[in-house]
């Protein structure tokens, strides 16, 4: 049994999935700041911080596996 990441996930490739997740988590953090500039919504601001946060964590995780791994690409 391997324990390698597939390179597809439903149908979707990793890269795909990741830069997916960074563009809603950007979404997120664009929505909440607006709310929070506009007086209301401070704490989905903190919960799109968080997967802003998050989305910028998995990203480093994704090139550090790249560059530690190159055969897996």
């Amino acid at each position: 049994m391997t324990t390698d990441f597939p390179r597809r996930i439903g149908g979707f490739k990793r890269t795909t999935l990741w830069t997916a997740g960074l563009v809603l988590a950007a979404l997120f953090f664009g929505l909440s700041l607006y709310s929070w500039i506009a007086g209301s919504g401070w704490r989905f601001g903190l919960f799109a911080l968080g997967w802003l946060v998050a989305g910028v964590i998995y990203a480093v995780m994704l090139r550090s596996e790249r560059r530690d791994f190159p055969e897996r690409r």
